[in-house]
């Protein structure tokens, strides 16, 4: 007897294969499994070369080591089939660990049939229990750890097609995600698998026959991190019903059209947050309102309206008063009125005016594409109040005080609440509302005169007619800007399109450096 390696472990058993190549040593709370290298050894012995006090050093190559504490055990070529203490049937093959069955009761390993497919196993009082296990499954995945993969296609051939899934998972336990792929059969699975491996085809065939939201979303975002094909992200984000998706898609591309779609869709759907925003950036201000009030969002209604489109803050603000005065009548009273206290509203008929001015000139030229930017800031800091005051924008009639623009987004109904019988107070600070918007009517020529009174010199009568110079002079001079060789007042001509600007980017990535500013332009 000679020592060949000293291993410092305590073990209950010790199992070999039926080749002598692989060896398990079980301990008490684990089972470690290790290869032996018989060439080295061989050459050891048989030169005589002197062995330490440890032995052989490179005699064995752990493998291994699995936290189960092993009851019984038994080799089939390069698989270890054992029991644990907590009643499961598994096998070891590969590094990896399959379960074969949950059993019911303490069973102890007697060995495996290969003509009869099975392993059998005996209980306490020696009843004989067998369990399914196909020779052609372990052929085959003792072929894959062998690498060899010629022998293991061969294989496959023979193994029943239920068996194949339970193959592609141990595939994919390998690291052969492709080989894994072809084996798979369940959809699911090969869709993980072909997300991994960042094949947009395979993916898509998978999602177009077994389609579902989150599949669209993760296909989506494979388009546009790896292979940036917009067309596509756009086409996945609209199944999968990513609303912010689309947002993030449709503002990086400036593309109007799918920002307005995205805002019939979004309201529709109930994504308020993402209509908003749609329309915010389409300059659809009395949408915005109207969204807000039917979300029940009355203040921030008001302050809006305050801000972007004053000759609508009367009405909004009768809506905050009702609305407020089922909470608190005292709170709803002490909403100021711009009529009743026109020192807290500074420049607000003068507001009413620059606003109505500025929807004009929008109506005009439209809305601007980004690449307009550069220009069109040049003009922001214009202080559309001071020049209404000093008689350069003419003043609204009041049948333009009363327009409204149309919309053709679909809002969402506003909410509606089971509320109780309003008490005495309540029904005061309502007729007090009442009264507030009757004398509304009365007062909106005292806008005008007021205005008029400011401004003598301005005009009336035909709001287009009226325009000043100076402003159509600005205007026309950033159309012309903007719309280099389209037509004239097309302030969109020109812009690209969604394919147009795929095709562009792919042939940036084959154009010289000094043709790349040349296409930018």
């Amino acid at each position: 007897c000679r020592l060949i390696r000293r291993i410092r472990v305590i073990p209950k058993k010790i199992f070999w294969s039926e080749t002598g190549d692989l060896c398990v040593i079980a301990c008490k709370a684990s089972f470690y499994v290790l290869r032996y290298n018989r060439d080295l050894v061989g050459k050891y012995l048989n030169e005589g070369v002197e062995i330490g006090d440890n032995g052989i050093e490179k005699s064995f190559d752990f493998e291994q080591s699995v936290q189960e504490s092993i009851v019984t055990g038994h080799f089939v070529g390069d698989c270890f089939i054992y029991t644990n203490a907590s009643q499961r049937l598994c096998y070891f093959i590969g590094g990896q660990t399959i379960i074969l069955a949950h059993l019911d009761r303490p069973m102890f390993l007697l060995g495996y049939l290969t003509r009869e497919n099975r392993v059998y196993l005996m209980d306490k009082q020696y009843n004989v229990i067998s369990f399914n296990l196909l020779m052609s499954v372990l052929i085959y995945q003792i072929a894959i750890v062998r690498k060899d993969f010629e022998q293991a296609e061969l294989c496959l051939e023979k193994i029943p097609a239920d068996q194949h899934n339970k193959l592609a998972r141990f595939l994919e336990g390998q690291e052969l995600k492709e080989l894994a792929l072809k084996v798979s059969r369940d959809p699911d699975h090969r869709f993980d698998l072909a997300l991994q491996l960042k094949k947009l085809d395979v993916v898509r065939s998978i999602v177009t026959a077994h389609p579902s939201e989150a599949k669209w979303k993760q296909l989506g975002d494979l388009a546009l991190m790896e292979s940036f094909d917009l067309k596509l992200t756009e086409e996945c984000f609209e199944k999968a019903k990513d609303y912010g998706g689309l947002l993030l898609l449709y503002t990086s591309l400036g593309s109007q059209e799918g920002i307005e779609r995205l805002a019939a869709e979004a309201a529709k759907a109930g994504q308020s947050n993402v209509a908003f925003i749609c329309l915010y950036l389409l300059n659809r201000v009395n949408d915005c309102i109207k969204l807000l009030c039917a979300n029940d969002r009355i203040p921030e209604a008001a302050f809006m309206s305050r801000t972007y489109k004053p000759t609508e803050t009367k009405d909004i603000l009768v809506k905050w008063k009702e609305h407020l005065a089922k909470v608190s009548a005292k709170a709803a009273e002490a909403l100021a009125d711009p009529d009743q206290y026109p020192d807290v509203f500074p420049n607000f008929p003068a507001g009413c005016n620059a606003q109505l001015a500025m929807e004009k000139a929008t109506e005009k030229t439209g809305l601007l594409p980004a690449r307009a930017y550069l220009e069109a800031k040049k003009r922001f800091g214009i202080d559309v109040i001071a020049e209404m005051k000093a008689g350069r924008l003419p003043v609204a009639s009041k049948e333009d005080m009363k327009a409204s623009p149309s919309t053709d987004v679909e809002l969402p109904p506003p909410k509606v609440s089971e509320e109780p019988a309003p008490t005495q107070q309540q029904q005061g600070a309502t007729e007090a509302a009442n009264e507030v918007k009757e004398k509304q009517s009365s007062q909106e020529m005292s806008v005008e005169e007021e205005v008029l009174a400011t401004n003598p010199e301005v005009p009336t009568g035909d709001f287009d007619d009226a325009l000043d110079e100076n402003l159509d002079e600005e205007l026309e001079g950033l159309n012309d800007d903007i719309t280099g060789n389209g037509e004239e007042g097309d302030i969109n001509a020109g812009t690209p399109s969604l394919d147009e600007l795929n095709k562009t980017l792919a042939d940036l990535d084959n154009e010289d450096d000094e043709d790349i500013d040349a296409l930018l332009a």
